[in-house]
């Protein structure tokens, strides 16, 4: 479909939406792929399996989860994902990426910035220029980044950090912290 809206409440078997400049809003059900070139998504109570494939995208996700990974790959717009439960593999181009009170396992690919806020899980960032912000993690934070910016506090779970002329400040460190680093600034509060 080209343009226009799409909504659908409580769909039980699979939803796919393939579109360009649409408005798309899915609330409750199970098992989602959308194809999106262009507009907005709004998921909200979803489970099961979840693939998305998004270009210029404004994605916000509210209670989803899925005991198989949910696949993200998205050029360019945001996501926002805000109680998503389950693993999370997210390959991004230019996509700000925004985590709050998410679960599970976070893999994240991206040369844009990532913010999270009161994770239990683990968050693993790769990429260059990927700067990381964020408050209160219970799991591992490990960022693999190069010229870019990590910032963090409240950290419960180890942090791991590779990479050259970072900028860090952590605070409220619980755990250990690794860091390979060259021509870099590195405060631990």
């Amino acid at each position: 479909a080209e343009g226009g809206s799409v909504k659908l409440a409580r769909a039980t078997g699979g939803v796919t939406v393939v579109g360009t400049a649409l408005d798309v809003v899915l609330s409750g059900g199970r098992d989602f792929n959308l194809t999106l070139d262009g507009g907005t998504a709004d998921v909200r109570r979803a489970i099961g399996t979840v693939s998305l494939d998004l270009d210029s995208v404004a994605f916000r996700a509210y209670q989803i989860r899925s005991e198989s990974p949910m696949r993200f790959r998205a050029r360019g717009g945001t996501i926002n994902l805000l109680n998503a439960r389950g693993a999370i593999e997210l390959r991004l181009k230019g996509t700000e990426l925004a985590l709050a009170h998410c679960s599970g396992d976070v893999d994240v690919e991206t040369d844009a910035a990532v913010r999270f806020e009161d994770l239990d899980a683990d968050l693993h960032v790769d990429g260059i220029g990927a700067s990381v912000h964020g408050k209160k993690i219970r799991g591992l934070l490990e960022v693999l980044t190069s010229g870019a910016e990590v910032v963090a506090e409240g950290l419960a779970g180890p942090v791991r950090l590779e990479g050259n002329a970072l900028d860090v400040i952590l605070s409220n460190v619980e755990d250990e912290v690794v860091a390979y680093t060259s021509g870099s600034r590195v405060a631990i509060q």
